[in-house]
């Protein structure tokens, strides 16, 4: 199956390409219009809201096979998921940095 033209829009926004070679993973599903960041035990799952053209982020933290940590924020714009990923993954983008 392809990927929805709309989640490769939420890829290129967060830059996965860079995320990619710091070593995150990426999962997909076209019908809840989702996008998965995962990086060790922590998962960031990134929702389109079509009606409101907002996304909602879902934070799973899983230790030992269990959720320790879930938490959903609703109403974020697209301009917030690149600091949003950076505040929750303790990352820090560089070619943003290089090229803004």
């Amino acid at each position: 199956m392809d990927m929805d033209e709309r989640i490769k829009e939420i890829a290129k926004q967060i830059n996965f390409r860079e995320l990619r070679m710091a070593g995150f993973k990426f999962i997909y599903d076209n019908e809840k219009l989702n996008l998965g960041v995962i990086k060790g035990a922590k998962h960031f799952i990134i929702s389109l809201n079509v009606a409101s053209d907002t996304y909602e982020i879902r934070k799973v933290k899983i230790r030992k096979c269990s959720i320790v940590e879930d938490t959903t924020e609703k109403n974020i714009y697209c301009d917030e998921l690149c600091g949003k990923i950076e505040e929750y993954f303790k990352f820090e983008y560089v070619m943003r940095r290089i090229f803004n």
